[in-house]
Formats: C-alpha cells, structure tokens, sequence
C-alpha cells in the first residue's frame, strides 16, 4: 500500500475479496473463493490468507469508514 491506496498489482485480486467481507460473506464461502483463486495453495495456506484477508479488510475498513 501506498499513500492509503492498495498497490496496483494487488487491488484486482484484494478489491473483490475486502467487498465480500465487507458485505458479510461466511468464512466458509470466503475459503471457497480463495481455493479457487489458488487451487494450487495448500489448505493451511488458504486458511492463513483468509485470516490476512479478512484482518486487513477489518483495518481498511476502519481507516476510511
């Protein structure tokens, strides 16, 4: 991130997965939309990047609510 903005590399695949938090998605269907952003990624992996994903949407959120 810089200056508040999310890199340009990252906002494509971040931006679709902080609205779902945002809007309230089930952990579950989350894990679901990253197994198939990274079928290849080890389930432990998958849960590690959920629990980023939903942490840095949380903050996101705060910031600039």
């Amino acid at each position: 991130m810089k200056n508040g903005t999310l890199d340009q590399t990252l906002q494509p695949l971040l931006t679709p997965l902080f609205d779902a938090v945002k809007s309230g998605i089930a952990p579950s269907e989350l894990r679901g939309k990253l197994a198939a952003l990274y079928p290849e990624m080890p389930a432990d992996a998958l849960q590690e990047t959920l629990a980023r994903v939903m942490f840095v949407a949380n903050v996101w959120g705060r910031l600039h609510a």
